[in-house]
């Protein structure tokens, strides 16, 4: 079965050395599935490793997307739902999204950033 795949904060994905990510066994699961999606903060980022995910796993790079997804934006996160609802299936979401700081800062939205960011919504 080939499956649809989404990895939040992709650009992190494989890095062997990242606590998220676990490089070489991601670039396993790659092989071999249908669609794998990187939803970024910031799509050139997400284009380059689309790019570099693509050439380490063999994955053909037109079955990778970069969607554009930033946690601390509401409008952001509702436009990736609305994409993500149009998927035919979903099998695996890897959350791999965080952020870590010092001191409070509010979103546009008025959530403490870290909270905001950090929080999955299930």
């Amino acid at each position: 079965m080939q499956e649809v795949i989404i990895v939040l904060h992709a650009i992190v994905w494989d890095y062997p050395n990242h606590p998220g990510a676990g490089g070489p066994q991601n670039r396993r699961r790659a092989i071999g599935v249908r669609a794998l999606i990187l939803a970024v903060r910031t799509p050139s980022e997400g284009e380059t490793a689309r790019q570099e995910i693509a050439a380490k796993s063999g994955l053909d790079a037109s079955r990778v997307d970069v969607w554009e997804l930033d946690l601390s934006s509401f409008d952001s996160v509702k436009r990736f739902v609305e994409k993500v609802r149009k998927l035919e299936r979903l099998d695996v979401m890897c959350e791999n999204a965080g952020i870590a700081g010092f001191g409070f800062k509010k979103t546009d939205n008025g959530w403490e950033e870290i909270f905001q960011v950090n929080r999955p919504v299930r």
